[in-house]
């Protein structure tokens, strides 16, 4: 390991190899030497010498510290604690910190393990001060006390200058606009290397970090993540109660810590271990970690949620009154023929201003494959599709007043608690339109189950409020029977009534409510798989992610649970064509979580739309009650446009399950008095071109 000379320190240390910092104060004026230098405090040798006689990293279990050992001299910039004392590196605390690393919870003197035959260290002098200080450390490493912190100043953080590193061969001082930073040197949070024309921020103290790092540290710290230098905190009097706070916190978890150890019978192992080691005079220090990139020190949560599917996966973007909004497939298998017309169809039916029973925002929803597909248009390439829609009739100012207000029932709070930030205007990742990337990657999955195995997957209006649909025939219904009406009820009379219905609330500036069904037309036999990942489960969670979602029912549902089992139950039997098929379906074509080729039969409801021209009352960011009347376009009732929504989410799961099924269960001759039936078998072996 090199040695060097620290210039500012005037010491010398062992150092890992290209660590381009004094590890003492993390300035940059050090040289490496061959020999003990001439005004260096002391000799470096062994595995390091100065303050950094020993250090060790402790496991996740025992919290974010790092225990070293000191041979004397000053504390170290960003240590915590400390006593006085004085003398070499001591080798029974080494060998009891290694062994306490490495999991040995060991007495010292046993008759075993790696204390056997080491005396008990003699009790030495200011105990009472050295044990109240080491119970202060080891609560930090138990994670027992965490030092309370506050969050720079705002005016403070926006005050920091932000420079360009320089290049990596530039001399002397740097120029109007460069940083201190040279390319090639590290970060001291994320250890990435600058590279030169890099923007990086300088705090007072003169350390540079990628904003990125320095920014979230700053949130919830005044001080540099290196050398601790103070920044202003955000409110004087806080500040004061935080300085309070830190200095009476150290007694109060010692003496909780001792309190819970008295408890204890014989005060337990690591008591006795921990008081044989704040026995001797050397020196402990505890040391926070580097952060990772981010500077933050608790687990980083990030937006996730937008991805779905495995083998058929799906990532959608955008937000409702940003540049577009879309959709990138993956797992889209090779030379599968679909057309930009056939994306298009669908996105057209859930297209808003179709009617005045939707939202009269106008968008023509045209969309762009920019990947995935090759030069003629219709074959796919079996890499990523990305398909983009922009938006182009946006009104934002419309949102001004749910800037500072929730809307109720919507999800205005909610992201604002989750993420302390949202998009007002429409709702964000909220907002329907979320869907129009759904909707297109559904279009592929519907070509896709239809091209494999003939299926086919139709939605339809079966409720608005109290309005229900009858005498819908799922074996002979179509697409066109269904499109025939603004509603999407196939059975007219009904449509009729339910679009009254919806255009009566549109009227009030109300909202309203409904039902869409599903039905599953040809699916193959083996879908789903036990036991976490059955197939209305998978189907469950699809559907349950559209937005207003708030029931889900297969097969008989709720309705299931007022029955007997006589009743309940599907009795098989063999059809004309060989085939194992059930007399009825309460099972809605799943049982065990998988298919069983009958149709699949689901139910979702819809809650009314949230955003109504009503008064409603509510609270603000600041947590003060008002009143809020909102304004924008918004469905007055989201089925008509929610059934194609339906189609999208339940064709991705099976097209994700198909092709999990046919790399794990059709790859392999199979014994066909066990196995689906031929004309199963037929739909992997032979697709069905539409």
């Amino acid at each position: 390991m090199p040695v060097v000379y620290c210039h500012s320190c005037q010491a010398q240390f062992s150092v890992p190899q290209n660590e381009g910092v004094c590890p003492n104060c993390g300035g940059g004026f050090i040289e490496e030497v061959a020999q003990a230098h001439p005004a260096a405090a002391g000799p470096a040798g062994g595995s390091g010498s100065g303050t950094y006689a020993r250090t060790y990293t402790l496991p996740g279990g025992f919290g974010n510290v790092r225990i070293v050992t000191s041979t004397g001299g000053g504390l170290p910039p960003g240590f915590a604690g400390g006593f006085g004392g004085s003398g070499m590196g001591d080798p029974f605390v080494n060998s009891v910190l290694e062994a306490l690393l490495g999991g040995g919870f060991v007495h010292p003197g046993a008759g075993g393990g790696p204390f056997a035959g080491m005396p008990m260290p003699a009790m030495g002098g200011g105990m009472a001060q050295e044990q109240e200080w080491l119970d202060q450390v080891m609560s930090q490493i138990m994670n027992e006390y965490q030092p309370p912190s506050q969050a720079a100043s705002q005016r403070a953080v926006r005050s920091l200058p932000k420079l360009t590193v320089r290049a990596k061969d530039a001399a002397g001082e740097p120029g109007e606009g460069e940083a201190l930073a040279r390319a090639g040197e590290p970060c001291s949070v994320c250890h990435d290397e600058y590279r030169e024309g890099e923007e990086v921020l300088e705090l007072p103290c003169g350390h540079n970090y990628h904003p990125d790092c320095l920014l979230p540290w700053l949130e919830t710290h005044n001080t540099c993540p290196v050398c601790r230098h103070e920044l202003p905190a955000e409110d004087p009097q806080v500040e004061a109660e935080r300085r309070r706070r830190a200095q009476q916190a150290p007694s109060s978890a010692s003496s909780s810590r001792r309190q819970r150890q008295g408890e204890q019978q014989g005060g337990g192992r690591l008591a006795d271990l921990l008081a044989g080691i704040s026995s001797r005079s050397t020196r402990l220090l505890v040391q926070q970690p580097r952060q990772q990139r981010g500077g933050r020190r608790a687990l980083r949560v990030q937006a996730a949620g937008s991805t779905f599917g495995h083998s058929f996966r799906v990532t959608t973007f955008g937000e409702s009154h940003g540049g577009g909004v879309g959709c990138v497939i993956d797992g889209v298998p090779p030379r599968m023929q679909i057309t930009q017309e056939e994306i298009q169809y669908e996105l057209d039916r859930r297209r808003p201003g179709q009617s005045k029973i939707t939202t009269p925002r106008k968008e023509t929803d045209t969309c762009e494959i920019l990947s995935g597909m090759a030069p003629d248009g219709t074959t796919t390439l079996g890499s990523p599709i990305c398909v983009l829609v922009r938006n182009k009739d946006q009104k934002s100012q419309d949102y001004s007043e749910m800037e500072q207000a929730y809307r109720p029932s919507h999800a205005d709070a909610t992201y604002d608690f989750k993420y302390g930030i949202r998009a007002v205007a429409g709702g964000g990742r909220s907002s329907a339109r979320e869907t129009i990337g759904r909707v297109a990657a559904g279009a592929v999955a519907k070509k896709l189950l239809r091209q494999v195995a003939g299926t086919e997957v139709l939605a339809y209006v079966n409720r608005v409020r109290d309005v229900e649909a009858t005498g819908v025939d799922h074996e002979t219904m179509t697409l066109e029977q269904i499109e025939a009406n603004p509603v999407r009820c196939p059975d007219q009379a009904s449509a009729d009534a339910m679009y009254k219905a919806i255009d009566t609330v549109r009227t009030r500036g109300e909202s309203c409510g409904g039902e869409v069904t599903c039905v599953v037309r040809g699916c193959p036999k083996g879908l789903g798989t036990p036991v976490f990942d059955k197939l209305e489960a998978e189907l469950a969670k699809a559907i349950m992610s559209l937005p207003a979602t708030k029931g889900f029912e297969i097969g008989s549902g709720f309705s299931g649970s007022r029955m007997v089992g006589s009743e309940h139950n599907d009795e098989f039997y063999m059809d004309e064509q060989g085939e194992v098929r059930t007399r009825t379906n309460r099972s809605g074509g799943i049982q065990g979580g998988i298919s069983n080729g009958e149709h699949i039969v689901i139910r979702v409801a819809f809650k009314p739309t949230a955003t109504i021209a009503q008064r409603q009352a509510t609270v603000s960011r600041e947590g003060k009650d008002i009143e809020l009347l909102a304004r924008g376009r918004h469905d007055p009732c989201v089925v008509p446009r929610a059934v194609p929504m339906v189609e999208a989410m339940v064709a991705l799961v099976l097209a994700d399950q198909l092709l999990q099924h046919y790399a794990q269960c059709e790859l392999l001759p199979r014994d066909s008095a066990l196995g689906p039936d031929a004309k199963a078998r037929s739909q992997f072996q032979h697709p069905v071109h539409a």
